[in-house]
């Protein structure tokens, strides 16, 4: 059970039809089409955060993965979010996904606050592993998202067999270099999520990253990245200074909004017909439409 994730993988998105009724399927190929084609994009992560899943139905999480795999060739790893209320739900769901094409499982914390238990963290980790062969990748949240993972536990998951690799999203720095020491020997790779604090977690170390951000500007997180992994301090505070007014725009309160508000990113660029999320989240207004545009601008990613 290996898998590569250095470099960029971005998070995809979803388009809907206007209503959210239904996957504007013409609009994701092409969107995984235009990631897929980019020599700095070094895989794809479906049913994220930025991919909806949790509006998603169990098909339809399949059926992203199958147009991911479609879209990138066989070096280009796809992994998918699964998520459920139970072990058994989540190893269906990592049956479903690799049906589908996915190469790795990206494991969101599941309903259950497993992360006040290790004995139910530790457990559940090894019984998704025995359940499936895909690898797993650990997703860390934030605090305040719920199913973070005290760092000495996630030093302890990290060292399970069938874990590949951590995507680490405290947002918080601090937090950060606490997970980055607890981890530290694991036989795993440390994939950076920090969307606002990336210049200084791409310094303190990781072996590539998971990004939404890189849905829509692939190439200035590539060049992020680079910079800092050739030690070209000048070079990453440039492209960090560049792509500050587009990550201000994606993360202004409330933060959940980020995932559409990249939608109207890639409606605006034309990659998308429709920004429109699934309901009940709220579509972005047109004066905060403006707001992205002008971001974009200033970043020039137009």
């Amino acid at each position: 059970m290996t898998i590569d994730l250095s470099g960029v993988n971005p998070a995809n998105v979803v388009p809907m039809t206007e209503d959210g009724a239904a996957i504007d399927e013409p609009g994701l190929k092409r969107h995984l089409d235009e990631l897929a084609a980019l020599d700095c994009v070094d895989g794809i992560v479906t049913n994220g955060h930025a991919g909806e899943v949790y509006a998603l139905d169990s098909e339809e999480r399949a059926r992203v993965t199958e147009l991911a795999d479609e879209a990138t060739d066989d070096d280009t790893p796809v992994v998918s979010g699964v998520v459920g209320g139970s072990t058994a739900d989540v190893i269906a769901a990592a049956d479903r996904m690799e049906a589908a094409g996915a190469d790795g499982l990206l494991v969101v914390p599941p309903h259950t606050p497993i992360h006040t238990r290790e004995d139910a963290a530790i457990g559940f980790f090894e019984d998704l592993s025995a359940g499936t062969d895909l690898p797993l990748v650990i997703f860390q949240h934030p605090h305040w998202a719920g199913g973070n993972y005290p760092p000495e536990l996630l030093g302890k998951l990290a060292r399970i067999d069938g874990v590949a690799a951590v995507k680490d999203a405290v947002w918080d720095v601090d937090h950060f270099q606490e997970d980055l020491r607890a981890i530290r020997g694991a036989d795993v790779q440390l994939l950076v999520t920090n969307d606002e604090h990336l210049l200084p977690s791409f310094a303190l170390g990781g072996e590539g990253t998971i990004l939404e951000l890189a849905a829509v500007i692939p190439e200035l997180i590539a060049e992020l990245f680079e910079a800092v992994e050739s030690s070209d301090v000048a070079r990453a505070r440039e492209a960090y200074d560049r792509m500050e007014p587009f990550i201000d725009a994606m993360y202004e309160p409330p933060v959940s909004d980020s995932h559409t508000r990249l939608k109207v990113a890639l409606e605006i660029r034309g990659t998308i017909d429709s920004a429109a999320p699934r309901p009940p989240t709220a579509p972005i207004g047109e004066a905060e439409k403006a707001s992205i545009e002008a971001a974009m601008d200033a970043s020039g990613v137009l």
